[in-house]
């Protein structure tokens, strides 16, 4: 008598491991690439390829479902994320222009009609740029103070910001209404869009020596800005201009206020 054997065909699953999150760092305001490896998946159908970035708290960053893109309405023309490397099994995505309340937790996700398999998890630290902390401009001339702060995103809209030279107060923010120091009303600005992404940058127009100092911004929770050190050039630094009748010339204003 013959035995015969029947085997089996067992087919593995596609699904690969999690794998431990992977950090990734980025400068404020430059573009980062949050990675992302699916090989497993590269063999799918077009018809059947479903990637999702989103973050830890499910805002929906990026997707490509089935040959069609999206994106979440705090990355619009913001990410990258190319139909060709997808086809190749290649799932990360680039933000550009990241801010402080970019900073946080992303998941790559493998979507199927039936489940949501997690490929990866990235951590996303954000580090404030470079800048200038001495800065010298002719009197009359307009400047900018750069101020870059780790901001909660929940309370982003409620911040008070406010900006002093020395002890004299240059502009307070209270949910967008701005009270101005004595000498800087219709002088000093700063962007509330740009506050909620931590950019606390102020911009002084119409210098005159009065302005030299040390400015620097802080918040009602206790966080401080790296000082600037503002230098204002005296009109006697500067080389003597001929003008012909009817030339328009910049005329700058005097240093500290007159008493008349």
């Amino acid at each position: 008598m013959v035995l015969s054997t029947v085997m089996d065909t067992v087919i593995p699953s596609v699904s690969p491991p999690v794998l431990s999150p992977s950090i990734v760092k980025g400068t404020f305001g430059d573009s980062v690439t949050l990675p992302c490896d699916g090989p497993p998946y590269v063999q799918s159908p077009e018809d059947q390829l479903d990637v999702l970035w989103q973050t830890d708290g499910g805002k929906k960053v990026a997707r490509f479902s089935r040959g069609v893109h999206s994106v979440g309405f705090h990355f619009t023309k913001r990410v990258t994320f190319l139909t060709e490397d997808i086809r190749r099994g290649d799932f990360s995505i680039t933000i550009s222009s990241i801010a402080f309340s970019d900073e946080g937790a992303y998941e790559c996700v493998w979507k199927s009609q039936k489940h949501s398999e997690k490929v990866l998890d990235v951590k996303l630290d954000i580090m404030e740029p470079p800048f200038m902390q001495k800065l010298s401009v002719p009197a009359g001339e307009s400047v900018t103070f750069q101020c870059y702060v780790h901001v909660n995103k929940q309370a982003s809209d409620r911040l008070v910001v406010q900006w002093k030279r020395g002890d004299e107060l240059v502009l307070k923010l209270i949910s967008e209404k701005v009270t101005y120091g004595r000498m800087y009303a219709e002088r000093a600005t700063v962007s509330p869009d740009r506050i909620q992404k931590g950019d606390f940058s102020l911009f002084l127009n119409v210098t005159g020596l009065c302005d030299s100092g040390a400015y620097q911004c802080s918040t009602d929770e206790g966080q401080n800005g790296t000082p600037v050190v503002l230098e204002i050039k005296e009109y006697g630094q500067f080389d003597a201009v001929n003008i012909s009748l009817g030339m328009a010339f910049p005329l700058s204003l005097p240093g500290e206020p007159v008493k008349v």
